[in-house]
């Protein structure tokens, strides 16, 4: 079984303050992007995540806008493992979500582990 794993987290804190915090803690270093679906948004990818996007709820469009996650917080951060291992995956996912349960700004919201038959 193929697995990738997939987390989301809500701030309420500013956007340049979630990127200092992951620059900080993790040496991520972010780039500026924009989507017609989901509008402005910040996106690492690296060694310590297949991808990581902050995406602030002032630059969202309409559309992601209806995720209720947003009524009650600032940026929605979305963490995915999909390449590679498993066992890498995992590492990778449990290393984040280790230390960012330590932030008390940053708050964990669900996790999906989709299973895919190799």
């Amino acid at each position: 079984m193929k697995k990738s794993y997939h987390c989301k987290y809500g701030a309420n804190i500013t956007t340049d303050e979630v990127i200092k915090i992951f620059q900080k803690l993790f040496d991520m270093e972010f780039e500026l992007h924009e989507s017609s679906y989901v509008g402005m948004y910040f996106k690492y990818t690296g060694l310590f995540a297949d991808k990581v996007t902050i995406n602030p709820k002032e630059s969202a469009s309409p559309d992601c806008l209806d995720d209720k996650d947003y009524e009650k917080y600032s940026c929605l951060i979305f963490i995915d493992n999909n390449s590679g291992k498993n066992a890498d995956k995992l590492s990778k996912t449990k290393y984040l979500k280790f230390h960012l349960a330590k932030i008390s700004d940053i708050v964990f919201l669900h996790e999906k582990i989709i299973e895919e038959k190799a």
